[in-house]
């Protein structure tokens, strides 16, 4: 629906799973209740007039998610609005909302949740709510578990299956492709039919040795929707390379390969994993390649083996899914320099597990700090953890996640004690010089008192 308000001043509400739109929200009602205030946005729940406050401000209400900035609802303008309070299969209800396409909540309430059909209703204080439908509303629906169901049943072949099970299957085939016909459109609901008619036949099938169900073969990923995680994650590596260090003729291998990658990032559209993967190890592969004039400097992505990345590459691909935009100037150049940082401490041959942890503990404390700004909630965080950022562990070799009460950092791999060691500061250069220079990086090789190889990267990687 679209929605506006003719005032700065006042409440307006909606209310979703009213149970008696008769008996307001402060007479003992049962309701969900969405408030719209000129600077926040309030989520409660009313049953039997008991009030539960899920985001918002209320006295003697402590709210179970805090405030939340109406940075989305302006008074005097048309918006669009998406909103619902849906049953869930594990017996709660899914409250969200969007205002023009931004998120603005999205959680399950599990306690004591309205799952009874219920009004949509609308409250106005000093102030007229006007509605108007939404043309723009997208009901095509979503055949993505159908398509999937169709794949399994196209991979199977008859002579792993016994008779008279293959036969029912092709029975739900031939009755989807009749609903599927069927005039005036197809619905969510028919889709949704069809998909279930399909997986009650694949799970009835019956192999020729006995064993029960259809044998499913490895879900492929849809042009377009490839793990570019690994990718960024080397394409990132680029940005906090001293090339100082390498010769000329292995960093004009590098860039050549660079060229090869951004060219094939023009249009991911048509890219699948195995395109994306291929990039990766190009790109990996021309890294590693570089030749180190000082002996003592270890390639990128070359590490000393015997210790463990496991948590410092998640931590840095979580800071590398952080937006600049979303965060305050301060915060994010803190989180450039924790990034700058990890890498420069693993380019050393001489590596400690100590270090490599000290370094995803300085990592962790800046995505922690990170200041947002941006609209709606944090996609970092809440809700993306990195392993050990649940807080609280004094790394005296706790396993991860086993925080006691009063731990003051964070769990690291290996079990080394870096809350007092003297000797674990890493070698090299700090993250401050290596910060990252916004979208271009220009970097000036000097070559043998005589010319510089001036080489521009394209920040940032596909996601």
């Amino acid at each position: 629906m679209q929605i506006d308000l003719d005032s700065n001043s006042g409440l307006a509400a909606i209310s979703l799973n009213n149970q008696d739109p008769t008996v307001d929200w402060d007479d003992g009602s049962t309701e969900y209740m969405i408030n719209f205030y000129l600077d926040s946005i309030e989520v409660q729940k009313f049953v039997g007039g008991q009030r539960t406050v899920y985001y918002g401000e209320q006295a003697d209400h402590n709210a179970v998610y805090g405030t939340l900035p109406n940075n989305f609802f302006t008074p005097g303008e048309v918006h669009s609005i998406k909103c619902g309070a849906i049953n869930t299969d594990d017996g709660g209800v899914r409250l969200f909302l969007y205002v023009d396409g931004n998120l603005v909540f999205d959680f399950v309430d599990t306690e004591d949740p309205i799952r009874d059909g219920g009004y949509f209703a609308l409250y106005a204080q000093s102030q007229i709510i006007s509605l108007r439908g939404h043309s723009g509303i997208d009901t095509t629906p979503d055949m993505t578990d159908l398509d999937w169901a169709l794949y399994v049943v196209e991979s199977l072949n008859v002579l792993d299956y016994k008779q008279e099970t293959w036969g029912q299957l092709q029975s739900a085939v031939v009755t989807v492709n009749d609903i599927l016909a069927s005039a005036g459109g197809v619905t969510q609901e028919m889709v949704d039919e069809c998909t279930d008619i399909l997986w009650e036949a694949l799970n009835a099938l019956e192999q020729t040795d006995g064993t029960s169900g259809a044998i499913i073969p490895e879900k492929p990923l849809e042009p377009g929707k490839a793990d570019w995680s690994d990718f960024n994650l080397a394409y990132n590596t680029l940005f906090v390379i001293d090339f100082s260090q390498y010769s000329i003729d292995s960093i004009y291998a590098l860039y050549d390969v660079i060229a090869v990658v951004d060219a094939a990032r023009e249009d991911t559209s048509t890219l699948t994993q195995a395109d994306v993967d291929e990039l990766t190890a190009m790109l990996v592969a021309a890294i590693t390649g570089l030749e180190p004039v000082d002996s003592s400097i270890l390639p990128p992505a070359v590490r000393p083996e015997g210790l463990d990345y496991s948590y410092i590459d998640a931590g840095l691909k979580v800071a590398f899914s952080a937006l600049e935009q979303n965060y305050s100037a301060e915060s994010y150049a803190a989180l450039q320099d924790a990034i700058a940082n990890a890498y420069s401490v693993m380019a050393h041959a001489d590596l400690t597990q100590a270090q490599v942890n000290e370094a995803y503990i300085a990592l962790v404390d800046a995505i922690k700090a990170l200041e947002y700004i941006g609209a709606g909630l944090d996609p970092i965080v809440p809700p993306v953890r990195v392993p050990g950022a649940e807080g609280g562990d004094d790394n005296t070799g706790d396993e991860p996640g086993t925080s006691e009460p009063g731990d003051d950092n964070t769990d690291v791999p290996g079990g080394d004690d870096t809350t007092g060691d003297n000797d674990t500061t890493p070698p090299g250069k700090t993250g401050d010089d290596f910060a990252l220079v916004g979208l271009i990086v220009l970097m000036v090789i000097g070559v043998a008192g005589a010319a510089a190889a001036v080489i521009l990267l394209k920040k940032n990687g596909a996601r």
